[in-house]
């Protein structure tokens, strides 16, 4: 296998927002143990953590955030692991709410593009992690941290 397809890191400059929805307030028409590379007909409930990067929402992301999405051969097939970072400015305090929450919970995260297309990271049970570095919370910003495992590179919502 090529080492050089096998990792692949993405500045997602074109992100406005990211959104994180808690998995048993999502329904999706096809099962999270396929490989798909679109999706339509899928339903999102209230979001539990949305990260805004226009500077419109009460959290705000700070920098561009970094999604890295790597894939490994597994028995189930190949899986990918979408390991996602952004520096968050404002909004620190609803940040570790939500991550309170999310902790012990599987989740999905939803990228929206400046062109309006809305991008799905599709977590297959029991993956999702969560982590927020408020170390140095009187400093500029924080640094949240997700990674989840999914069948699929990014999904794109029809």
């Amino acid at each position: 296998m090529d080492s050089s397809l096998s990792c692949k890191e993405l500045f997602l400059d074109d992100i406005v927002k990211l959104e994180i929805y808690p998995a048993d307030q999502c329904r999706f028409p096809l099962p999270a143990n396929l490989a798909l590379s679109e999706m339509s007909g899928a339903v999102f409930s209230e979001h539990c953590l949305t990260i805004d990067l226009t500077g419109e929402a009460d959290v705000q992301a700070a920098d561009v955030p970094t999604l890295k999405i790597s894939t490994a051969r597994s028995m189930a097939g190949l899986t990918y692991t979408h390991d996602l970072q952004v520096s968050v400015q404002f909004g620190a305090p609803i940040v570790s709410a939500a991550i309170v929450y999310l902790k012990n919970a599987d989740f999905h995260v939803v990228y929206t593009k400046a062109d309006g297309t809305r991008w799905l990271s599709y977590s297959l049970w029991n993956t999702s992690l969560i982590d927020f570095d408020d170390t140095h919370a009187t400093a500029r910003a924080c640094q949240l941290k997700v990674k989840l495992s999914s069948m699929s590179d990014l999904i794109q919502l029809k």
